[in-house]
């Protein structure tokens, strides 16, 4: 899952850079809905850490 286009322009850049291909299924503008997602074990995610830091809930993140 990843943010929508348009906020992730830091990340479609790291990806092309480093040659990485994504298997995007899911494309949502509400970080909560992909939060919800990842949870509910249908993939994971790549978000910015200030969004963690927002919802109060104990999450991996490097």
């Amino acid at each position: 899952m990843k943010s929508k286009k348009g906020s992730d322009n830091d990340l479609i850049r790291v990806l092309k850079e480093t040659h990485i291909t994504p298997n995007i299924k899911f494309e949502l503008s509400d970080d909560q809905a992909i939060i919800s997602m990842v949870e509910n074990g249908m993939g994971i995610s790549i978000l910015p850490e200030m969004v963690f830091l927002t919802i109060g809930r104990r999450f991996f993140y490097i």
